[in-house]
């Protein structure tokens, strides 16, 4: 892209553009400022920003824009695991009846691309619809910072080879603020976003205060 995305945009797309006029609001930027995110930073982002807007949202179908450029060993110098697409996705299915829709976007690096998109496939295929704020499998460590979810999984155990974990659950419980296993550069972008969006969002209203 010839450095023409965050953070050399001029202030376009990060935390603060949020959208305009009807639109503020539903424009959501988690820009990271270093390479190499992980898993665990990956998995923060959907506790503690995704899952809490889908769950007031409430939409009637997910359009995802499945790029896998940030996997381990393509071209977006990120770490996500084929494990961690999978898991993500999973997470989206107690959401919009199981109404969701993924289409290619990056991925460039075809022995990579090829173990992501088949284990996010696999792992929608066999997740289980349940409703809204049910358990449909933990994704990580990271405790959600709305109040919403805590995701609590025994780092001994590991994910099938299609994204399945019966045994971990996502659990309610008292939540943090920050997540100690992350980078910390990404938990202050993380921390960014819900600051930018606190006035639209009573999820993110409730993790400022």
């Amino acid at each position: 892209h010839n450095g023409n995305y965050f953070p050399f945009l001029g202030g376009n797309g990060g935390p603060g553009s949020v959208g305009t006029g009807e639109g503020a609001g539903f424009n959501i930027n988690v820009g990271w400022n270093q390479k190499s995110m992980g898993d665990e930073e990956y998995y923060a982002v959907w506790s503690r920003v995704l899952l809490p807007v889908v769950k007031e949202f409430r939409p009637d179908l997910i359009l995802v824009s499945a790029g896998f450029d940030g996997a381990l060993g393509d071209m977006g110098e990120q770490n996500v695991t084929p494990t961690c697409f999978a898991n993500l996705a999973r997470q989206l299915m107690p959401f919009a009846e199981g109404r969701i829709v993924c289409t290619l976007e990056g991925g460039y690096v075809r022995s990579v691309l090829g173990k992501c998109c088949e284990a996010v496939i696999l792992s929608l295929l066999r997740g289980t619809s349940r409703s809204n704020g049910g358990s449909c499998g933990s994704i990580g460590t990271c405790a959600d910072s709305t109040d919403n979810v805590i995701l609590d999984d025994d780092e001994e155990k590991k994910v099938d080879s299609d994204g399945t974990n019966e045994e971990s659950t996502i659990t309610t419980g008292p939540t943090a603020n920050k997540c100690k296993s992350i980078n910390p550069s990404a938990d202050k972008s993380i921390q960014s976003t819900i600051a930018s969006h606190a006035s639209y969002w009573k999820c993110f209203a409730e993790a400022s205060n």
